[in-house]
């Protein structure tokens, strides 16, 4: 190892020289540029345990203990910010602490990985409303309004069953001769007269 004049170190390695440490101005410079002779440089940890190159006290951050598990908080992902007030669309959505993920005006599905289209499906928010862009189907559930006093569900022989909580009423036809409309009510009360263009109205 030689230090010249200059404050330059230098290893000597089959007849060359190396700058590794230098000044330019009031920059501290290590390694040196525009050579094929130094190739990388290489941080080696101590007999301490402590492995963590740092500036200032603070750990340099690499790909040996960046990432997963670290800890660390990062200021954009992918180029993103997390979403804001304010700053809602072009961002990456995100469940505050209070367990709402805040999305934004389209939630987009995709049926296949390999899909290349727009969407499969996709839901819509505008004017306070959600609109969806195909069916909805309800599994093992019901559908209620305001509450559970009203609720839409599956009724007798396939009806849809309006429910409130004084009773139902199935409507839809149970078979294939007839359109039904069935209660588990003692009677039907209409607000008005009920007229009928054919058939016979029995009392």
């Amino acid at each position: 190892m030689v230090i010249d004049e200059e404050d330059f170190i230098y290893t000597k390695d089959g007849g060359y020289l190396r700058r590794l440490i230098g000044k330019t101005g009031d920059q501290i410079q290590i390694g040196q540029g525009g050579t094929s002779l130094i190739n990388s440089i290489n941080f080696l940890p101590g007999s301490a345990g402590n492995s963590a190159v740092k500036i200032n006290s603070n750990t340099v951050w690499n790909a040996g203990n960046d990432g997963a598990g670290s800890g660390l908080d990062a200021d954009l992902l992918d180029g993103l910010h997390a979403t804001a007030s304010g700053n809602r669309w072009g961002v990456v959505p995100t469940v505050g602490s209070s367990g709402v993920l805040e999305a934004g005006k389209y939630i987009d599905f995709h049926e296949s990985d390999s899909h290349t289209g727009d969407y499969n499906y996709r839901i819509t928010s505008a004017s306070g409303r959600l609109y969806l862009s195909g069916d909805l189907e309800v599994d093992g559930g019901d559908i209620y309004i305001n509450n559970t006093n009203t609720g839409i569900k599956e009724g007798s022989g396939n009806s849809i069953r309006l429910q409130t909580n004084n009773g139902y009423i199935d409507v839809g036809a149970q078979n294939s001769s007839h359109a039904h409309f069935t209660t588990d009510r003692s009677s039907f009360y209409f607000s008005k007269e009920v007229q009928v263009n054919t058939g016979i109205i029995r009392p």
